[in-house]
């Protein structure tokens, strides 16, 4: 009687999807078990319990997701190879034909009798098939493969010498003895067969298989809709698994290309605009021996080269001399900025001096400027149509994002070494809005420091006193103000805001630009204890 390998194909799902369900409610008993370790946590336990709890349900949420997307992602191709080797195991058990065997004892033919099966443990060798044989000479029964081997069984010789043993069988009621000698060495043995107990070993273990089948069938039906995901869903978690994968590498490479000197040294540089750039030298001439300088028209090429014009006011310095001086006041001024004056392109005639202002904006311009090299890409370890299928995924794109801020944190946090107060960015960013009165500014307008930004405006207020240092180790401005908008959302009108304040009943700072100008207001709670209490 042969085995049966191949099953129907849904036995085969049904097998794999009991194991993606037995790993989901795993990884829930020990989410869970981690979630109760958690809870006797001091610090854990001044959380909310629903904080607590929200905090654990996305963790269970995450870890189920990981596992779903990967069981499904593997599921078709599993099933496909289970179902082709079973299939591989039943051809060769039921289409290998009976080998040409001999007796090992009389040399005479032997014949099949119809038993064979299939031999896929024996270490070492390929599939082979088993038959049976009958010696119609000595009737004596032979095992042989399909390749013509004779089975001989390891219990046949002796284990001390080698040699052939004799072996005897005997049976009384349901207990079969073997007994083994050896007439080389005089080695034996016993092997006694408990027919009855056999049978009631293979009745238990088929009793603990049904039971098993049966629990995986309950399985089946309880969880198979919340754990086994579908086609439509499982492509899609599938798909989120992968950019992720794209995400992690990206956001490596990204944090390994920016965090490095050189564009550590790209976000110190002062990269100005021609007004600035105008004001900046206007300043550097003070004093210098120049004056009026005139701006004219620039050329926009790969560099922008802008014409400048000037006019000597020291009588005794001329030609070379001047230049020189010059060159020597803009290379000082222009030192930490993204432009620069070439002396080459410096000319002087009767007290008037001439020359070209180049502004850089490329990073590779900016770093041959400053002297340093570009870092080398790191070689991606994902393959490439892998990677280009995912590269332009929103994951991917903001792993890309979260990589530049934190490397660019990274960066301007090292800078507090040397100036602990924090600094204005001057990285020719735009768009920064400041966190006090919500304003955009340019980066040369906002002050950095590891609490958050301020604009030039705001910081400046600070440090004038009329908006209090604020602590770092604390999330102070978030707790100990309110402003004219969350006023508002209480349903107080503009005009009743003026009131309340004239009044008494909301006390407020007003915040002044460099012309006096109030630009705006905020309201310490410690400063309204009466009202803010409505407003928190």
């Amino acid at each position: 009687m042969s085995f049966q390998y191949l099953k129907p194909q849904q036995e085969y799902e049904d097998r794999y999807d009991v194991g993606t369900i037995r790993e989901c409610l795993k990884t829930l008993e020990m989410v869970n078990s981690i979630g109760e370790k958690m809870k006797q946590e001091p610090k854990f336990q001044n959380y909310p319990e629903s904080e607590q709890e929200r905090n654990m349900g996305l963790l269970r949420g995450r870890m189920l997701f990981l596992i779903q997307a990967q069981r499904h992602k593997h599921r078709a191709s599993t099933i496909a190879e289970w179902l082709e080797s079973d299939r591989l195991k039943q051809d060769k058990q039921d289409n290998t034909p009976a080998p040409r065997a001999n007796c090992p004892e009389c040399g005479s033919a032997m014949t099949d009798d119809g038993s064979h099966h299939l031999v896929d443990w024996d270490d070492g060798k390929p599939m082979r098939v088993l038959f049976t044989f009958n010696c119609p000479k000595c009737k004596k029964r032979q095992g042989a493969y399909d390749d013509g081997e004779i089975y001989v069984s390891k219990s046949d010789f002796c284990p001390d010498c080698k040699q052939k043993l004799e072996r005897k069988s005997s049976k009384k009621d349901e207990v079969i003895t073997t007994r083994y000698k050896c007439k080389n060495c005089g080695y034996s043995n016993k092997e006694i067969w408990d027919l009855k107990k056999s049978d009631e070993e293979h009745k238990k273990w088929q009793e603990e298989h049904a039971k098993e089948e049966l629990e995986d069938k309950q399985l089946l039906v309880k969880y198979r809709a919340e754990f086994c995901l579908s086609d439509e869903k499982g492509k899609e978690y599938v798909e989120t698994l992968e950019a992720l994968e794209v995400a992690h590498e990206v956001k490596e490479e990204v944090l390994a290309e920016l965090d490095t000197p050189a564009h550590e040294k790209l976000l110190s540089v002062n990269k100005i605009a021609i007004t600035d750039l105008e004001t900046l030298i206007n300043k550097a001439l003070e004093e210098s021996g120049f004056t009026r300088l005139s701006i004219g028209e620039p050329n926009m090429d790969r560099h922008v080269l802008v014409p400048f014009t000037l006019q000597e006011t020291k009588p005794k310095r001329r030609d070379r001399e001047s230049i020189s001086d010059l060159y020597d006041l803009l290379k000082t001024t222009l030192k930490d900025t993204n432009w620069r004056a070439p002396k080459d392109l410096m000319s002087y005639r009767l007290g008037f001096l001439s020359g070209k202002l180049k502004g850089y904006e490329s990073e590779d311009d900016l770093l041959k400027l400053f002297g340093k090299e570009e870092p080398k890409k790191p070689k991606s370890k994902l393959d490439p149509d892998f990677r280009a299928k995912y590269e332009h995924h929103n994951l991917v794109q903001l792993a890309r994002m979260d990589a530049e801020y934190i490397a660019t944190k990274r960066i301007r946090t090292r800078r507090l070494k040397d100036e602990p107060n924090g600094f204005f960015l001057n990285d020719g960013g735009r768009g920064y809005t400041c966190g006090i009165c919500r304003r955009s500014h340019n980066g040369e307008d906002i002050w950095w420091r590891p609490d958050g930004l301020r604009c030039r405006d705001c910081w400046r207020n600070i440090q004038e006193g009329v908006v209090p240092v604020l602590d770092l180790d604390k999330e102070w401005w978030e707790k100990e103000h309110f402003d004219k908008y969350d006023v508002e959302k209480r349903g107080v009108k503009p005009s009743s805001i003026k009131k309340l304040r004239r009044e008494g009943v909301l006390t407020g700072r007003d915040l002044k630009d460099a012309s006096g100008y109030v630009y705006w207001t905020i309201f310490l709670v410690s400063e309204n204890e009466g009202f803010s209490g409505n407003i928190q």
